[in-house]
Formats: structure tokens, sequence, C-alpha cells
């Protein structure tokens, strides 16, 4: 059975690849997190399930990075982006994941300040 140290080497796996490219976010096939888990805690550690996925999402957060679509409801062979929570697309993507009272003002600055970033550059 993994353990949480576990779950944090693989988050800290994939910030050191968002850091060396410095990128903001990246694309993951779901089962390379269960690849790289087993590698860290042993070939025979169990590591699929909904307890895996939460614990890995919880690790990723305490790295301070964000998954989206959550690993619980990407299919098994399918795909996950993994986002820098301080960056501004993991601002955006929050603003839309999480509306409530005054989430349109922050998603209707964070996209404009894009916007005019985007038309500065003369994109």
């Amino acid at each position: 059975m993994p353990t949480k140290d576990d779950y944090r080497k693989v988050a800290r796996i994939v910030k050191r690849e968002l850091d060396m490219d410095k990128q903001a976010f990246r694309t993951y096939q779901r089962d390379s997190f269960t690849t790289q888990l087993k590698a860290i805690s042993g070939a025979g550690a169990h590591s699929k399930g909904g307890d895996t996925w939460a614990e890995l999402e919880a690790a990723f957060i305490q790295e301070g990075l964000l998954v989206y679509p959550p690993l619980a409801d990407t299919e098994e062979d399918g795909f996950t982006r993994v986002y820098r929570s301080g960056s501004r697309i993991a601002g955006i993507l929050n603003a839309i994941r999480f509306p409530g009272g005054g989430s349109d003002e922050e998603l209707s600055l964070l996209l404009g300040r894009l916007k005019t970033q985007t038309y500065d550059q003369g994109v």
C-alpha cells in the first residue's frame, strides 16, 4: 500500500517536470501517475481506485498543483491536465469550476486581462 510520502513523491516529480520546462500546465495520461506510484512504492502496491486518486490529488494540492478533470472522473486510459495553482490559467479554471457570488466578475476580469495581453502582443 502506498504511503502519503509516496503520493507526494509522484506530485514532486510532476512539479519538477513543470519547473524544468517552465510550464504553467501539462497534460498527462492518467496511467502515468499509477506507473510512477508503483515504481516508488514497490511492484506489489495496489495503486488504482477512488482512494488512490483522492490521495494523489491531495498530494498535488500540497505541492501547489491542481488536476482537472479530476483523476476519478477520467477514463482508465484517459488524460488529465496538471496546472500550477498560482498561474493565470489555474485562476481561470477555478473561476469556471467553482461558480458563486462574485465569480462572474472574477472570471470576466481574468479573461479581460488575457484578452488585453493578446491584443498588446499583436496576436
